[in-house]
């Protein structure tokens, strides 16, 4: 079974290494070529080895496959912006804005969709996501200052201004989420 096969090789990279992973999820794609798992686990495998091209293929072949797995299409677009193909990366968007429009997204997916909009300098689509993230999870400090961010990139200094002296208001003491 490729699901076992995946868990089995995660397991395995923690006893025998990665090579030893990687040869297991090849094997489980050569099972079956549709294993949008497997396919997955090899991105994430490439990525980690610095080889970014291939982590892409593999990242936008697991959502060819399932096109509601938003993680994958995901990591497809950031790889994509990685390797300075941003027309690829407005097509994985485009499949993640399917899946959040339709009503499958949680705050998290709709920030992230904001952080993709940003990489591509479309400041107004990615203030239009933090603002979902926002309505789904409005005390969420992440997703205020992003919103902040994309309305300085707009020139919308006095709404920036707003969120980001509410944010040092709060008592934000965490430094990263100035970053």
């Amino acid at each position: 079974n490729t699901l076992s096969s995946a868990f089995l090789a995660m397991t395995l990279e923690q006893k025998n290494g990665k090579n030893e992973t990687k040869r297991l999820f090849e094997e489980s794609l050569r099972e079956n070529p549709n294993n949008c798992l497997s396919c997955f686990c090899l991105g994430q495998w490439y990525e980690r080895e610095g080889d970014d091209a291939r982590a892409q293929e593999f990242y936008a072949r697991a959502f060819r496959l399932n096109p509601n797995y938003f993680q994958a299409g995901y990591q497809w677009a950031v790889m994509s912006v990685r390797i300075k193909h941003p027309e690829i990366a407005k097509e994985a968007l485009r499949g993640l804005e399917a899946i959040l429009f339709k009503g499958g997204g949680n705050a998290q997916w709709w920030n992230d969709a904001g952080s993709l909009y940003c990489l591509l300098e479309n400041y107004s689509a990615g203030l239009l996501m933090f603002e979902e993230a926002l309505r789904i999870s409005p005390d969420n400090l992440l997703y205020r200052k992003n919103a902040g961010n994309a309305l300085f990139m707009l020139n919308d200094y006095s709404r920036a201004k707003k969120i980001y002296l509410d944010l040092v208001g709060q008592g934000v003491k965490d430094k990263k989420i100035f970053n």
